[in-house]
């Protein structure tokens, strides 16, 4: 039985000089979005997170963040559907966050195109950082 763990940028494993726990522990992430007024980033992805001290230090704009897309999850999940059995789909509380919701949302996809793929199981961590 082969599990993969997916977890949003707001698990927040990452270190200093840019590096992460992500490959460590082989677990696949999905970007979460971070606007500086109306410059838009995926995190990890378009914003390493030297660039985002880095914008936090010279702006007085207060970055602003959004879940993890649909779109973005749907292609993770399909990324694994022949290579595992199980996906394990950690987000961000509910409470305080729509990544749950899109989650839920791009299995609904996922399952529709993918009938016989890996099972995901989305987990409502209930936290709002470190530790998912």
């Amino acid at each position: 039985m082969t599990i993969k763990i997916i977890c949003d940028t707001s698990a927040d494993l990452n270190l200093q000089n840019d590096e992460t726990l992500y490959e460590k522990y082989d677990i696949e992430w999905v970007p979460m979005q971070v606007m500086f007024g109306t410059d838009a980033f995926k995190e990890l992805t378009d914003l390493k997170t030297s660039e985002l001290h880095e914008r936090l230090n010279k702006t007085d704009v207060h970055p602003t963040t959004s879940q993890s897309t649909q779109a973005d999850l749907l292609a993770a999940y399909e990324k694994f559907a022949d290579k595992a059995d199980d996906i394990i789909s950690m987000h961000l509380s509910a409470e305080v966050s729509g990544a749950v919701a899109n989650a839920n949302m791009a299995k609904k996809m996922y399952e529709k195109q993918n009938p016989d793929g890996a099972k995901i199981h989305i987990y409502d961590t209930r936290k709002a950082s470190t530790p998912l």
